[in-house]
């Protein structure tokens, strides 16, 4: 699987670790495997730059030296399509900012919510195509994320859906349930009665699927080339 590449920068070593943690805590909880390199100043990125690409940029604005300014026209040289955040302590470079085509401009101190935002409009995750499971079908039923399905697996008459948060009957067939879950690209029928969210895959081996959970849910012999074309055509294509 291929991992996000991202980098901070910023000069203040207390703010570096700060943002550092909220990353790191961010693609933790979304299971999202990455790589984050930090940077003291502007003119070590640049020079890393030389070597390396990155999805996301957080660039700090006033530091001594080469400005978060500068380094981002930099970046922009080499690559149009990085996703870039800006922070800084004033927004007197706001418009600048933006015509460097930044997701977003944060302002320090940063709050939660705003750095929650930064990452959304970073929109590194993909579309789901199903994004809510009616558990069970009918007027009673709940909205189920489906960000929060593992997988799904033949239980008797009913699917058993395992979340998350625990797990839940389907409360129709397993059949009638991967129906509505396999339109979306996440969702792989590996087995017969058992289908996997990839997100949560960590690893394919030989006979079975890794998921974070260290669970291994079985592969079907038959199906295994064609299992592992599709799995890497989804884990390569994440970003």
């Amino acid at each position: 699987m291929r991992k996000l590449q991202v980098a901070v920068v910023d000069d203040d070593a207390k703010d570096r670790e700060w943002l550092s943690n909220k990353l790191e805590g961010y693609f933790r909880a979304r299971h999202t495997s990455h790589t984050l390199l930090t940077f003291g100043s502007g003119e070590e990125f640049i020079s890393a730059l030389r070597d390396n690409w990155f999805d996301i940029v957080f660039m700090d604005i006033y530091m001594s030296g080469v400005t978060g300014i500068e380094a981002a026209q930099a970046l922009r040289m080499k690559d149009r399509d990085c996703k870039l955040v800006f922070l800084t302590s004033s927004p007197d470079h706001m418009r600048r900012g933006f015509s460097l085509n930044s997701a977003h401009y944060l302002i320090k101190p940063v709050e939660d919510e705003d750095f929650i935002q930064a990452m959304e409009n970073c929109r590194i995750r993909r579309k789901c195509q199903v994004p809510f499971l009616e558990v069970p079908p009918g007027k009673r039923s709940i909205r189920l994320d489906t960000l929060d399905i593992l997988y799904v697996e033949a239980a008797g008459r009913a699917a058993a859906i395992h979340t998350k948060n625990g797990t839940i009957s389907a409360g129709q067939s397993f059949q009638a349930t991967a129906d509505r879950l396999l339109p979306d690209e996440r969702f792989l029928l590996c087995n017969k009665g058992i289908l996997i969210n990839m997100d949560f895959a960590s690893a394919m081996e030989e006979e079975h699927f890794l998921m974070v959970t260290g669970e291994r849910l079985p592969i079907a012999p038959r199906r295994k080339k064609e299992l592992e074309m599709l799995y890497q055509n989804y884990t390569f294509g994440s970003f």
